[in-house]
C-alpha cells in the first residue's frame, strides 16, 4: 500500500536499531517486504547520508530531535537544500545551472500537484510536503534566492547579505519548525516568537555560513564580501581573489562576524518565550562548553570564538573543523533546552 512517513521512520528504526547491535540486518520488519516502503526508506537515508556529508552541523542537531519522523522529514528538507547549493559549485555553465534550478522549481510545482519525481531528494520531499502540509512560499523562496545569487558578482551591502541568509537559511528553520509542529505566526505587527528567534538565527547562520566558505570562495574567485564594506576599507576584488589577509580584509570579516553575534545574540534574548519543543529546531545554534558553562553559545559562535581568537583571519584551517567539545556542548544543551 501507499506507504507513509509514519511506516517509513518505524522502518528507519529498526534499521538504526540493527546498527548499533551490528547484526547488520534486521528481520521482520514488515512494512519493508512492500516495495514502496522499502524505497521510500532508502530515499530518506540517502538523504541523511547526503546532509551528514555536506552539512555535518545541522546533521549532528537533528540526531536531537527524538521523533524519527520529523528528524528524517528535516533530513529531507536540508538534502533539497544542498541539491540547490551545489549547483553552483559543480556546475559551472549558467546556462545549465538555470536548467537545474528551473527543473527544481517544476519539480516542486509537481509535488504540491500531487505528482511523483523520479528523484530520491524529490520523493523524500514529496512525502515530507503532504505530511506536513509545508507553506510553498518559503520551499519557491530557496530555489529563487540561488536564481538570483547566480547572476551575483558581489553583495551590495551588508544588508544584502542579511536579506539572503533570511530567504536561505531563515527559510529552512520556518520549514523545520512546521515540521515540529510549530506554525508562523503574522497578525498585524504580532510576529511569534519562535519566527523572530528563527528570522534572527538564520541570519546569524548564513552570514557564518559565508565567512566559513570564505576559502573555498576566494579559489573559485567568487566574492561574498559587501562593496560597501570594501570600498570603505580600500580592498579591492584582486586583492581577495590573491588571498591576502590584510588588515583592512580582516576589519570586513569582523564587521560581518559582529553582525552574525548580533542576530544570535537577539535570538537568545527570545528564549524564555519559545516552546521547549521549538527549541529543538534552534538546536543547531546551541552550544556549552567549559570554562563558560552558564553562558549559551552555539556552533555559529563555536566559529565566532575561533576567528576572533585567529584575529579575524578566516584563511586558517582550524575554522573548518567541528570538534568533540562542541559536540558534547550541544547535548549538553539539548538537556537544558536552551541554546
Amino acid at each position: 500500500h501507499h506507504p507513509t512517513i509514519q511506516g517509513i521512520a518505524m522502518i528507519i528504526g529498526k534499521r538504526l536499531l540493527a546498527r548499533k547491535c551490528k547484526t547488520g540486518r534486521f528481520k521482520n520488519a514488515t512494512p519493508c517486504s512492500n516495495r514502496s516502503y522499502s524505497s521510500a526508506v532508502n530515499h530518506f537515508l540517502e538523504c541523511e547520508d547526503k546532509v551528514k556529508k555536506a552539512d555535518y552541523a545541522h546533521w549532528y542537531s537533528s540526531i536531537y530531535v527524538k521523533n524519527t519522523k520529523a528528524r528524517f522529514s528535516i533530513m529531507a528538507l536540508r538534502a533539497f537544500n544542498i541539491e540547490l547549493a551545489m549547483i553552483k559549485s559543480v556546475v559551472s555553465q549558467p546556462t545549465i545551472q538555470q536548467s537545474r534550478l528551473s527543473w527544481w522549481r517544476q519539480v516542486l510545482e509537481a509535488i504540491y500537484n500531487g505528482e511523483k519525481i523520479h528523484h530520491p531528494v524529490a520523493e523524500a520531499l514529496y512525502q515530507v510536503v503532504h505530511e506536513f502540509d509545508l507553506s510553498q512560499k518559503w520551499l519557491i523562496l530557496l530555489i529563487t534566492s540561488r536564481e538570483q545569487d547566480l547572476h551575483l558578482r558581489q553583495p551590495g551591502t551588508i544588508q544584502d547579505v542579511e536579506n539572503y541568509a533570511e530567504n536561505t537559511a531563515s527559510s529552512l528553520l520556518y520549514l523545520s519548525n512546521e515540521i515540529l509542529g510549530f506554525k508562523q505566526v503574522i497578525k498585524d505587527d504580532y510576529v511569534d516568537p519562535l519566527s523572530k528567534a528563527s528570522s534572527h538565527l538564520g541570519v546569524a547562520t548564513g552570514i557564518t555560513t559565508l565567512l566559513r566558505a570564505y576559502p573555498h570562495h576566494i579559489k573559485l574567485k567568487e566574492v561574498y564580501l559587501p562593496k560597501d564594506l570594501c570600498i570603505k576599507y580600500n580592498v579591492s576584488q584582486e586583492d581577495l581573489h590573491r588571498g591576502e589577509t590584510s588588515d583592512d580584509i580582516k576589519q570586513i570579516i569582523y564587521t560581518m562576524a559582529d553582525q552574525a553575534k548580533g542576530h544570535l545574540e537577539a535570538a537568545r534574548k527570545l528564549t524564555n518565550e519559545i516552546p521547549p519543543q521549538g527549541r529543538v529546531a534552534l538546536l543547531s545554534a546551541v552550544c556549552k562548553y567549559f570554562p563558560i558553562l552558564l553562558t549559551h553559545k552555539a556552533f555559529v559562535d563555536d566559529y565566532l570564538i575561533k576567528l576572533e581568537k585567529h584575529d579575524f583571519n578566516p584563511l586558517v584551517p582550524e575554522l573548518s573543523n567541528i570538534g568533540v567539545k562542541t559536540r558534547i556542548a550541544v547535548t549538553k544543551n539539548y538537556y537544558t533546552k536552551k541554546f
